[in-house]
């Protein structure tokens, strides 16, 4: 494995869990399955993802459980791009936000 890669994170995020799946570069995707909700379980998510290659960058989109989340995790210094889901747009072609930072 070369650690130099950039690791892509996908994560689903509900309130009481967070499916993660994960490729390195642009290679076949790992599923990790279910983690917990809690910033330990985020964090631990974090380091075992660190330890895979220099760069990591996570995509997921965000209802109401997903802000704190992406806040944590560019506090972090991670990149981090995320769909915010807006109910009330949803018939609306072309809508919905995406919010992304570099890390």
């Amino acid at each position: 494995m070369n650690n130099d890669s950039t690791i892509h994170v996908g994560l689903d995020v509900h309130k009481e869990s967070i499916v993660t799946a994960y490729s390195i570069g642009l290679g076949e995707v790992q599923s990790l399955g279910n983690i917990g909700v809690l910033q330990r379980d985020i964090d631990r998510l974090c380091t075992r993802m660190q330890s895979k290659g220099s760069h990591v960058s996570f995509v997921y989109e965000a209802g109401l459980c997903g802000c704190g989340l992406y806040r944590h995790l560019t506090k972090k210094g991670f990149a981090c791009m995320v769909w915010i889901f807006r109910p009330w747009e949803a018939s609306i072609p072309g809508h919905g936000k995406p919010v992304t930072t570099a890390g």
